[in-house]
């Protein structure tokens, strides 16, 4: 069905959430919230993409292990090789 450009969410075809690395300085964050209220648990440097067909995770190995035991997502593996993670 063609989404109204005018309708929820302005016509778009998904909702990005991305967490970056846990910062003590940040009191509040809005993704981490989300992510405890939908799963229980903030997943930082996770990028979830909530489509209409499926959820996508883009994340670590063992996050990814335990949202696999955790509810039906589709979940794709980041592999740090190679790159300067700060």
């Amino acid at each position: 069905a063609e989404r109204a450009p005018d309708g929820l969410w302005k016509g778009a075809d998904a909702v990005v959430i991305v967490t970056g690395s846990a910062n003590e300085d940040v009191l509040y964050s809005k993704s981490g919230a989300l992510h405890t209220w939908l799963l229980g648990y903030e997943f930082t440097d996770t990028i979830f993409v909530f489509a209409s067909r499926a959820v996508h995770v883009l994340t670590s190995s063992k996050k990814g292990e335990a949202l696999l035991r955790s509810a039906d997502l589709v979940i794709h593996i980041m592999l740090w090789t190679g790159i300067n993670k700060t």
